[in-house]
C-alpha cells in the first residue's frame, strides 16, 4: 500500500469515528429531550407499583397467593359508604407509595417521613421500633400507643390506670395526646382505637406499644386476623384462646365451631356479626350476632354458659340478637 493510500484510509477511519460519535450524541440528545417533554425525568423507567412488585409478592404480582402483601383498604365501611382506599372511595386508591418510599427516610420498613391523603393535611411519621423496647423515651416511636403511663407494658401486661402506673415507678400523664407521629395513627380519625387524636377515644388501653401487625397482618390488608389470638376456628381447648396477654376463658370445650365452619362452611361473621368488622376485640367480651344469607336471617337468641376470668358473652348486634345466661350453648328463634 502506497503512502497516499495509507493516508486516505486513515482519514476515512477518522471520519467514521467522528460520524459515529455525532450519531451517538444526537441520539442521546433526542432521548433526553423526549424524557423532558414526555417523561417524568426519573432514572428508573417504571412506576412505583412495578418497582415494588418486582421484589415483593403483592396482590398484583401474585394474586391468590396467601403470602402476598395486600393494600390497606375497605370496600364495605360502616363509616364511608363508598369504602376507603379504593378508586371512587374516601381518599382515593391507596398504593404501596401511599406509605412507603425507596429513598430519603430514616423510618424502618421504608415508611415515609410524611404521609398525605387527599382532604387531610400532611402528617409527620417517626417510626423506629415495631414494638416498645422498654425505654420510656421511645414509647412514641412505635406503631401505636395511647397509654398515659411512661411504662406502657409491665410483665407483659398493659399498664392502664394511674395506681398501677405509679406502683411500678412510672409517671402518669393527666393529658391525653391530641396528635401523633406514630405510623398507624397519623391517618386514623374514626377508628375505635389508636386515633390521631386520642381525646376522641373512649378506650385508651388497646394493645398499646405492641406490634400491631401481630394481629393486623399486611398479607390481609391489615384487617385483624382471626387466628392471632384463637383458632380459626377454635376446635379444641388449646385453640380457644392462644394469646397469653388475656388468659383463658375458663371453658373446656370449643363447642360447635368446627361443625359450623368446616362442615357447614359458615364464616366467623355468621354468628359473630358486627364483632368481626367493628367489634371491641381484646376486651374479654365475646360478641354474638347471628347473620345468615346476607342478612335475610338475622337476630335470634343465644343461651350462653357462664364464663371465668372476667370474660362475658354479650350481644354484638344489639336490637337483633339476644343473649341470656343458662345451661348449654344453644341458639333459637332464628327460623
Amino acid at each position: 500500500m502506497t503512502r497516499e493510500e495509507s493516508m486516505k484510509y486513515k482519514y476515512i477511519w477518522k471520519l467514521m469515528v467522528f460520524l459515529l460519535g455525532a450519531s451517538f450524541l444526537l441520539t442521546a440528545y433526542s432521548v433526553t429531550a423526549a424524557s423532558v417533554i414526555e417523561g417524568d425525568s426519573k432514572l428508573l423507567r417504571r412506576t412505583p407499583g412495578e418497582t415494588c412488585d418486582a421484589c415483593h409478592k403483592t396482590e398484583r404480582s401474585a394474586p391468590g397467593d396467601p403470602r402476598s402483601l395486600k393494600i390497606h383498604k375497605n370496600t364495605d365501611s360502616n363509616i364511608w359508604k363508598k369504602g376507603w382506599g379504593i378508586e371512587g372511595g374516601q381518599y382515593g386508591a391507596f398504593t404501596c407509595s401511599t406509605c412507603h418510599t425507596p429513598h430519603d427516610t430514616k423510618n424502618i420498613y421504608l415508611i415515609k417521613e410524611s404521609i398525605t391523603l387527599p382532604g387531610m393535611p400532611s402528617r409527620s411519621v417517626d417510626f423506629r421500633y415495631p414494638s416498645w423496647n422498654g425505654n420510656s423515651a421511645d414509647a412514641t416511636f412505635v406503631m401505636g400507643n395511647d397509654s398515659q403511663c411512661s411504662i406502657t407494658i409491665y410483665n407483659n401486661q398493659a399498664v392502664s390506670d394511674q395506681d398501677a402506673c405509679e406502683s411500678i415507678g412510672g409517671v402518669w400523664s393527666e393529658t391525653v395526646r391530641s396528635t401523633s407521629t406514630m405510623v398507624c395513627q397519623v391517618c386514623h380519625t374514626e377508628t375505635r382505637y389508636h386515633r390521631y387524636n386520642a381525646i376522641e377515644q373512649a378506650d385508651l388501653t388497646h394493645e398499646n406499644a405492641r406490634r400491631c401487625t401481630a394481629c393486623h397482618k399486611h398479607v390481609q390488608g391489615f384487617l385483624a386476623s382471626c387466628d392471632s389470638c384463637h383458632g380459626y376456628p377454635p376446635i379444641n381447648n388449646e385453640t380457644l384462646i392462644t394469646s397469653s396477654s388475656y388468659g383463658l376463658t375458663g371453658r373446656t370445650s370449643p363447642g360447635a365451631h368446627a361443625a359450623h365452619k368446616d362442615k357447614l362452611g359458615n364464616q366467623c361473621s355468621t354468628c359473630h356479626y358486627i364483632s368481626i368488622s367493628n367489634g371491641a376485640h381484646l376486651n374479654k367480651k365475646i360478641e354474638i350476632g347471628f347473620y345468615y344469607n346476607g342478612g335475610a336471617i338475622r337476630g335470634g337468641l343465644y343461651t350462653a354458659p357462664s364464663m371465668e376470668n372476667d370474660y362475658t358473652i354479650i350481644s354484638g348486634d344489639t336490637g337483633y340478637t339476644g343473649v341470656q345466661i343458662g345451661a348449654g350453648r344453644t341458639c333459637s328463634s332464628l327460623y
